[in-house]
């Protein structure tokens, strides 16, 4: 193993900042935990969801939140017989 510099983890960093805004601009209504599922899957890496939340964070970035229509209650059209 290599030793460690500071400079390898600001460049990871920042990759993956730009890839955030990629994925962020393109669908603005994911969150944290979808972005981090899509980097997984396209770097084949694995990253915790608390530092992409992290970066998220950073880059002033938060998913749209759309609120979800009530449900129509639908009535049952079928008759009961009544007992005679």
């Amino acid at each position: 193993m290599g030793k460690w510099h500071p400079k390898s983890r600001n460049c990871r960093r920042q990759k993956l900042k730009d890839l955030i805004q990629v994925l962020w601009q393109r669908r603005k209504f994911y969150g944290y935990v979808r972005i981090a599922k899509r980097i997984r899957k396209l770097l084949h890496c694995h990253l915790s969801d608390c530092t992409i939340w992290r970066l998220m964070r950073e880059l002033g970035l938060q998913s749209t939140m759309y609120r979800k229509r009530p449900r129509r209650q639908r009535r049952s059209r079928i008759r009961h017989r009544s007992q005679t």
